[in-house]
Protein backbone atom coordinates (compact mmCIF):
# COMPACT_ATOMS: atom_id res chain seq x y z
CA UNK A 1 0.00 0.00 0.00
CA UNK A 2 0.88 3.23 -1.25
CA UNK A 3 1.90 5.94 2.03
CA UNK A 4 -0.44 8.59 0.41
CA UNK A 5 -3.08 5.91 0.05
CA UNK A 6 -3.16 5.15 3.89
CA UNK A 7 -2.90 9.13 4.71
CA UNK A 8 -5.56 10.08 3.31
CA UNK A 9 -7.54 6.72 4.65
CA UNK A 10 -6.57 8.10 7.70
CA UNK A 11 -7.50 11.35 6.98
CA UNK A 12 -10.69 10.53 5.71
CA UNK A 13 -11.40 8.42 8.80
CA UNK A 14 -11.14 11.22 10.92
CA UNK A 15 -13.12 14.06 8.68
CA UNK A 16 -16.32 11.88 7.90
CA UNK A 17 -16.55 10.86 10.90
CA UNK A 18 -16.33 13.39 12.42
CA UNK A 19 -18.50 15.01 9.90
CA UNK A 20 -21.29 12.35 10.78
CA UNK A 21 -20.84 13.39 14.28
CA UNK A 22 -21.91 16.64 13.81
CA UNK A 23 -25.50 15.60 13.02
CA UNK A 24 -26.19 14.97 16.09
CA UNK A 25 -27.52 18.25 17.93
CA UNK A 26 -25.00 17.63 21.41
CA UNK A 27 -21.88 17.50 18.77
CA UNK A 28 -22.83 20.69 16.39
CA UNK A 29 -20.90 23.28 18.05
CA UNK A 30 -19.57 26.52 17.58
CA UNK A 31 -15.98 25.06 17.76
CA UNK A 32 -16.58 21.68 16.09
CA UNK A 33 -17.62 23.06 12.94
CA UNK A 34 -15.04 25.52 12.71
CA UNK A 35 -12.41 22.89 12.97
CA UNK A 36 -14.32 20.63 10.65
CA UNK A 37 -14.70 23.26 7.68
CA UNK A 38 -11.46 23.95 7.88
CA UNK A 39 -10.56 20.33 7.50
CA UNK A 40 -12.54 20.19 4.93
CA UNK A 41 -11.23 23.63 3.07
CA UNK A 42 -7.55 22.17 3.71
CA UNK A 43 -8.78 18.54 2.11
CA UNK A 44 -9.83 20.69 -1.20
CA UNK A 45 -6.52 22.91 -1.35
CA UNK A 46 -4.53 20.14 -1.47
CA UNK A 47 -5.92 18.17 -3.94
CA UNK A 48 -6.68 21.05 -6.39
CA UNK A 49 -2.82 22.21 -5.64
CA UNK A 50 -1.72 18.57 -5.50
CA UNK A 51 0.45 18.70 -2.50
CA UNK A 52 1.10 15.63 -0.44
CA UNK A 53 -1.50 15.01 2.00
CA UNK A 54 1.14 14.45 4.88
CA UNK A 55 0.43 18.51 4.89
CA UNK A 56 -3.18 17.59 6.37
CA UNK A 57 -1.64 15.70 9.59
CA UNK A 58 -0.20 19.39 10.50
CA UNK A 59 -3.19 21.38 10.03
CA UNK A 60 -5.83 19.35 11.18
CA UNK A 61 -4.86 19.44 14.39
CA UNK A 62 -3.78 23.18 14.49
CA UNK A 63 -7.73 23.79 13.18
CA UNK A 64 -9.18 21.87 16.19
CA UNK A 65 -6.62 24.07 18.19
CA UNK A 66 -7.17 27.06 16.61
CA UNK A 67 -10.78 26.78 16.85
CA UNK A 68 -10.68 26.59 20.83
CA UNK A 69 -8.44 29.04 21.23
CA UNK A 70 -9.96 31.94 18.65
CA UNK A 71 -12.56 30.87 17.17
CA UNK A 72 -14.61 32.47 14.32
CA UNK A 73 -13.09 35.59 12.18
CA UNK A 74 -9.55 35.76 14.84
CA UNK A 75 -9.38 31.87 14.15
CA UNK A 76 -10.06 32.26 10.91
CA UNK A 77 -7.61 34.84 9.82
CA UNK A 78 -5.16 32.80 11.75
CA UNK A 79 -5.51 29.34 9.77
CA UNK A 80 -5.64 31.59 6.53
CA UNK A 81 -2.17 33.09 7.64
CA UNK A 82 -0.76 29.09 8.79
CA UNK A 83 -2.29 27.49 5.08
CA UNK A 84 -0.72 30.57 3.41
CA UNK A 85 2.76 30.31 5.33
CA UNK A 86 2.97 26.17 4.54
CA UNK A 87 1.95 26.78 0.91
CA UNK A 88 4.89 29.60 0.39
CA UNK A 89 7.23 27.43 2.32
CA UNK A 90 6.77 24.15 0.55
CA UNK A 91 7.00 26.00 -3.34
Amino acid sequence: MNWNILAWVIIMFFVLSWSWGMTKPNYLTRFNLFAVSWWWICIILVLFIKISPFYLFLVMPLAVIIGYVLPGLPGSVVMCSLISAVLYFIK
